[in-house]
């Protein structure tokens, strides 16, 4: 890459520390692979005696994000960040998506998705502020996940994957599709997604995509 190589944030889940993360997800294998730069956020504090979890997000990660992009021993594209992870991971990268969209080209994550209220508590704290902004944003999950993501976009059970779809359609000025438009993929077609796209200059952008797999736990697999 002449212009620098794409950096990817992984954010493991919580309890999770970046060794086991790193070692189980596999994301080294698709940066060698894809020719990216990985980086896997470590957590910064014992929660109890064998469980490490997230704390000062935003603060690590701005200073993490400094150390990356201004050591040219790394060649990274600024351009190109992105920002991924799994459960307390995911929540992390998703809450970044809405209070400080303008750290990442976009993110795409695994069961964990946050409210508009609780993005900001969680990365900024009780004086800061969603952005309204739009960026690209997906979520993978699975029909045995987190209660915070039973069921779907379509049903009459409100948590947090509804508080999720329903912030970035509106910064990105989508509607509610029809649950039948979905794209059905997969080994026993266990995946389906849902796309919404807009219309940049004559070019159709997929600005916020949602896939449901139809037989997974909390959890993320490489897949």
């Amino acid at each position: 890459f002449p212009d620098g190589a794409p950096v990817v944030f992984v954010f493991p889940g919580d309890s999770q520390t970046d060794k086991v993360f790193l070692d189980a997800a596999g994301w080294w294998k698709v940066a060698k692979e894809e020719g990216f730069v990985m980086v896997t956020i470590c957590e910064q504090y014992n929660k109890k005696a064998i469980a490490v979890s997230h704390k000062d997000t935003d603060l690590f990660y701005e200073q993490l994000k400094e150390e990356i992009l201004g050591n040219s021993a790394y060649h990274v594209d600024p351009s190109r960040v992105y920002a991924t992870g799994q459960s307390a991971g995911s929540m992390n990268s998703q809450s970044f998506a809405i209070t400080h969209p303008e750290y990442f080209a976009a993110v795409a994550s695994t069961s964990g998705v946050v409210s508009a209220d609780d993005a900001v508590t969680k990365v900024t704290g009780e004086n800061g502020t969603v952005s309204n902004q739009s960026i690209p944003v997906y979520q993978i999950y699975g029909t045995g996940d987190l209660e915070m993501l039973k069921g779907n976009l379509w049903d009459d059970i409100s948590n947090n994957l509804d508080a999720w779809a329903e912030y970035h359609m509106k910064v990105n000025d989508v509607a509610l599709m029809d649950q039948g438009d979905s794209k059905v993929s997969g080994k026993h077609d266990r995946y389906s997604t849902w796309t919404w796209e807009k219309d940049f200059d004559g070019t159709s952008v997929p600005v916020m995509k949602l896939t449901e797999n139809h037989y997974r736990s909390h959890n993320c697999i490489a897949e």
